[in-house]
């Protein structure tokens, strides 16, 4: 695919809306490196394979070649309570901060409580009705975990794909039909990352912050300061902060995530997985910037054949001219 002179850029995100935590996010983030577990580099349609995607349209008009990662539906994660562990907490808080807020605003939370309890996150585009679906990217810490090699690195034979601070904030959406009818709006960047919080005191912080944030925005929409759609835009916030929070016992992966809600893109891929099929998008990122790789190391997991693995990496490095990302064997102990 060749993605050239896009020109503006719009947001595939539905939903621009300014998080009170935003700042926060941004400043722990870009103190991270964030590593991404993959069971195969190389293999085209695979997460983590280089394909030669190219897109003029970055600041500095230089082209760039891209990697691909998926960004999966929520739902369909290793976590079963995903976006819907926090739901009753976070319909409980809405509803208290209804009790303090003006007539419209408190009308508004209370009507958002119900949604967030029920599950109800749809939006509207143009006639239709569709469904706010979260898709998320995960990232890890730590670029050498036991339990992260044996449930997303092939069981220690695959690679922690280390990115830097500020390679996360290049990560892109692509929609392949506006490419052909409207090219401005066909690249979109991704919002930043988002911790994750685990446990019900840490999800409770979270989710009181959250409201705040919502409230915050019902409130400017009353004054005339901000147009928000109703009720698009705060469902669509309702959803990626239920992303934002899991169960105690995943605490161990101190997550980090990419979370898209896609909105009108209609590029869905799936896969096969044990529930079944899992539907997932892509997501995009300049294997270079400004001569610096966006992958700033890579470690090899645990498994047999090491030294070939390596071997094969370097060489994969060198094809796409990010030489500079280093290449670190993993030193646990495990056989795999």
């Amino acid at each position: 695919m060749n993605v050239k002179n896009p020109g503006v850029r719009g947001r595939s995100d539905q939903y621009q809306y300014a998080h009170a935590g935003d700042h926060t996010t941004r400043t722990a983030a870009n103190a991270l490196s964030l590593h991404r577990y993959l069971g195969a580099l190389g293999d085209p349609g695979r997460p983590g394979s280089l394909p030669r995607h190219r897109y003029r349209g970055f600041r500095d008009r230089e082209e760039r070649t891209f990697g691909t990662l998926w960004a999966t539906d929520a739902r369909y994660l290793n976590d079963a309570q995903e976006l819907t562990y926090g739901r009753p907490g976070f319909a409980d808080t809405l509803e208290k901060a209804a009790a303090s807020s003006t007539t419209i605003v408190t009308d508004r939370l209370r009507e958002l409580a119900e949604d967030v309890r029920n599950g109800r996150f749809e939006y509207t585009v143009g006639s239709k009705v569709e469904k706010s679906r979260p898709y998320v990217t995960c990232f890890c810490t730590s670029g050498n975990l036991l339990s992260q090699w044996r449930g997303y690195g092939d069981g220690g034979g695959g690679y922690a794909i280390g990115f830097s601070s500020e390679a996360v904030k290049q990560f892109i959406t692509v929609d392949s039909n506006f490419l052909k009818t409207n090219p401005q709006f066909a690249v979109n960047p991704v919002t930043q990352p988002r911790k994750v919080h685990y446990g019900a005191d840490e999800a409770a912080h979270f989710l009181e912050a959250e409201t705040a944030t919502i409230t915050a925005g019902l409130q400017a929409v009353q004054d005339g300061t901000k147009t928000y759609p109703w009720p698009d835009t705060f469902r669509g916030v309702a959803s990626k902060s239920l992303a934002q929070v899991k169960h105690e016992a995943f605490k161990e992966e101190s997550e980090w995530r990419l979370i898209v809600n896609f909105g009108r893109i209609k590029d869905e891929h799936f896969r096969s997985g044990r529930i079944g099929l899992i539907p997932y998008r892509k997501l995009y990122f300049p294997i270079t910037k400004s001569g610096e790789p966006s992958v700033s190391r890579i470690v090899v997991g645990p498994g047999g054949d090491r030294a070939l693995r390596i071997e094969s990496l370097e060489r994969l490095l060198e094809k796409i001219n990010s030489t500079g990302t280093e290449v670190i064997p993993s030193e646990a102990p495990f056989r795999g």
